[in-house]
């Protein structure tokens, strides 16, 4: 019986230290054009989601960090929308953040990545049944080419500013021709 506590102390001791370290990996999308250090090993996730323009696949990466999550998602733009310019997009891009994420913006700021335009969101979200105290989310969206990524951490409140996720913020950049090298972290747009 001692025996059995002790295993059980063990276990959930180990799973307790994996939740507070995780074992960071070089994530890769060739599709999406971006690496990012992930806490963990992503899932991906596909599905089709309405636009104005018509459905659009929504493709999802995300792993888990502690009681959190941290996700990037792709998403292909329709010829019809890149029409509408950057700026209608970003605000599109905003404006739906704000509108599916529940909570208030707190924080805004336009950004950029290697040269392509984007913004910054933070929510403070409201208590929830998995996160009793609230949560914080920040995200990221930016345009790149023919796609809208979507880099977001969503967090228990008072972890906002943590290590883990400056590290994955700031792990995020785009590969493949012209993009220059991943893991710039963006600059404000003065």
């Amino acid at each position: 019986m001692a025996n059995s506590a002790l295993a059980l102390a063990l276990v959930i001791a180990a799973q307790a230290g994996a939740a507070t370290k995780p074992a960071w990996k070089l994530f890769t999308s060739e599709e999406g054009g971006f690496s990012v250090l992930m806490p963990g090993e992503p899932v991906e996730q596909r599905k089709s989601v309405p636009s104005p323009d018509g459905p659009v696949e929504l493709i999802n990466h995300s792993a888990r960090l502690g009681q959190g999550v941290c996700l990037v998602n792709m998403t292909p733009l329709a010829e019809a929308a890149l029409k509408r310019g950057r700026d209608a997009l970003l605000k599109d891009a905003r404006a739906a953040v704000a509108r599916i994420m529940p909570g208030k913006v707190v924080k805004e700021r336009v950004i950029e990545l290697d040269g392509h335009p984007g913004v910054e969101l933070v929510i403070d979200a409201p208590a929830a049944e998995k996160m009793p105290s609230g949560a914080t989310i920040k995200v990221r969206c930016y345009l790149v080419e023919k796609r809208l990524l979507q880099v977001m951490a969503l967090i228990p409140k008072g972890q906002g500013s943590s290590k883990e996720v400056a590290k994955f913020f700031d792990s995020f950049g785009l590969i493949g021709p012209g993009e220059g090298p991943p893991g710039g972290a963006p600059k404000a747009k003065r």
